[in-house]
């Protein structure tokens, strides 16, 4: 132990006092037990009464994943077929780490496995610690190791109906992996292949997860005159909805806001139409419209993606798969939407735009072969920043890759370029933060896209 020094030198120099030896041994075995007990700072502690994390939920099939009375429950109903979820915190993969959780199966079937994954990069390769509550755990990775990948008994694995912790934690080169509270194996580490982290079962039953802890020692950077007593605010009832309403972008005279709304019976295709452009107004920036779908003239029955609004009012201009595409106002009402020169393939199901104050930068994210750590794998949705300059001649020049500084192998969203065409507003869940995805800043070093 590194602070092993400090504590024989104390009880060394101080040998000539009058205090007793077993008072000396005393004092040694509670700066011994202290410095034992340090565990590594908490990232992310889950008790699952709200889902600040962003966990899957939802129903498919053979299961069902929901949150419950502060517990994360996980049905499976087909035997031998199981599901496994996961978040995506950032992760420093060169530093120790440990994650646990508590496990109660409250019924199903008892011969297989459930428990924590961890090491995931959305290629299928990742690595589990499991129990099946009949007495038995295994350690699983695509690795070839010794003393993995078999079932192993032990009667200390508590039966269904009871909780059971189980904890997997990387200390001096090694993992160790212990059930409520014991270790009971230990291996040499073994590669992560993502930061990806959760849980899994095999087989059907109800499974109910609580207390989900991720620690390690990160550090977050923070401005250094970071702005104090910011309160987050809804709008309301008359602007949001019971759906999801996301992509906002707000008018330079801030009196209205476009944004998105996903799956409304509402939209122009109905439930099945994935997003609209809807509107809310205010006359004094403080008391908002109730939001009304922007109608046909905008609107189809496809997603519509609203990347941004030109200054003045007269142009929207949207994301798509291949590309952008602009509609702008006329005397008779919005024109046809019609693409930009700038084309390319988005392999990720999402993306977001913003386009800068004076209309001479377009700043989206997307997965394209270009992005900094691309991952082929279609279930790799992680997309980069890109900008597409406006040159002289009207034409827009070709995606630039805003590189390593911004860019993370992991997912960058919702880039905003503020008003001094310098300070670059994202979100990340590829930086160390406080849990998914959070809000940084970077700044440009003189006109360059990638300093």
């Amino acid at each position: 132990m590194a602070d092993a020094p400090e504590v024989y030198k104390f009880v060394h120099t101080e040998s000539h006092m009058s205090m007793p030896i077993n008072k000396y041994i005393l004092v040694l075995a509670i700066l011994c037990v202290k410095v034992g007990l340090a565990q590594l700072p908490v990232v992310i502690k889950e008790d699952f009464n709200f889902n600040v994390q962003g966990w899957w939920t939802g129903n498919a099939g053979t299961y069902s994943v929901k949150m419950e009375g502060g517990k994360y429950v996980m049905r499976t109903t087909q035997k031998d077929n199981g599901r496994f979820v996961t978040i995506n915190p950032y992760m420093d993969t060169k530093k120790d780490f440990s994650i646990e959780a508590t496990f109660l199966q409250k019924s199903g079937s008892d011969n297989n496995g459930l428990g924590l994954l961890w090491g995931d990069g959305g290629t299928g390769k990742y690595h589990e610690f499991v129990i099946a509550c009949n007495g038995n755990y295994k350690i699983k990775s695509p690795e070839k190791e010794e003393k993995i990948n078999q079932w192993v008994e032990y009667d200390k694995v508590k039966p269904i109906g009871a909780a059971n912790t189980l904890k997997v934690e990387q200390k001096k080169g090694r993992w160790y992996y212990f059930i409520n509270g014991v270790e009971v194996a230990n291996t040499i580490i073994l590669p992560l292949y993502g930061m990806k982290m959760g849980f899994i079962n095999y087989t059907d039953m109800v499974l109910e997860i609580d207390n989900f802890i991720f620690r390690q020692d990160i550090k977050i950077n923070l401005p250094a005159n970071l702005s104090s007593g910011l309160v987050k605010e809804n709008l309301g009832k008359e602007v949001n909805s019971p759906y999801d309403d996301l992509g906002p972008h707000i008018t330079v005279d801030g009196r209205m806001i476009l944004f998105g709304r996903e799956l409304s019976p509402e939209n122009i295709g109905g439930k099945g139409d994935g997003e609209d452009i809807w509107i809310t107004t205010s006359t004094d920036g403080i008391t908002w419209t109730k939001s009304e779908n922007m109608g046909p003239a905008i609107n189809d029955k496809e997603a519509n993606n609203l990347a941004a609004i030109s200054a003045d009012n007269n142009m929207l201009l949207f994301c798509r798969q291949d590309g952008f595409q602009v509609r702008r106002k006329s005397v008779d009402g919005w024109t046809q939407p019609e693409y930009l020169n700038v084309r390319f393939k988005n392999e990720s199901k999402t993306m977001e735009g913003s386009l800068s104050s004076d209309g001479k930068a377009l700043l989206f994210t997307a997965k394209l072969k270009q992005n900094i750590y691309y991952n082929a794998h279609p279930d790799n949705i992680d997309k980069d920043i890109y900008v597409t300059v406006h040159d002289l001649k009207g034409g827009w020049s070709e995606p630039i890759n805003l590189g390593p500084q911004i860019n993370t192998a992991n997912d960058e969203v919702s880039p905003f370029m503020a008003a001094d065409g310098h300070t670059l507003y994202f979100a990340s869940n590829g930086r160390p933060g406080y849990g998914g995805y959070d809000i940084y800043m970077s700044k440009r070093l003189g006109d360059s896209w990638t300093h």
